[in-house]
């Protein structure tokens, strides 16, 4: 990954367009476990907090699980609710967009997230 980039911001962005594509074709606990194992090394390589990586890697494998056309979660989601798997991509659309706006957002502004446990350790 170190022979890619070197900066921090395109390892997040990379890191997000994996997690995105595998968010949406194994399940959530599965990828964090697995995954973290392997990406969380690069982070001290690239000077990111594991807070703000763990929070950016959480939010993308939701994302990606409710991402259509194979979201695991849509399935699930649909069955639950008893509503049409096509009635609730449309419906989920929008949020889905929102959520990855936030991704982005927490991912080029980290003080956006970081502040909480910086603010709970001064204590």
């Amino acid at each position: 990954m170190v022979t890619v980039t070197e900066n921090p911001i395109v390892f997040l962005l990379l890191a997000i367009a994996f997690l995105l594509l595998i968010g949406m074709v194994i399940d959530r606990i599965a990828v964090l476990i697995i995954l973290t194992q392997i990406l969380a090394p690069f982070d001290s390589t690239f000077g990111i907090d594991l807070v703000h990586f763990g929070v950016i890697m959480c939010l993308v494998v939701v994302i990606g699980s409710l991402t259509p056309p194979i979201g695991t979660g849509l399935f699930i989601a649909s069955s639950v609710g008893e509503v049409k798997l096509e009635r609730l991509i449309v419906t989920i659309m929008p949020l889905l967009l929102v959520a990855f706006i936030v991704a982005l957002f927490i991912t080029f502004f980290p003080q956006a997230i970081l502040w909480i446990p910086e603010w709970v350790m001064s204590y």
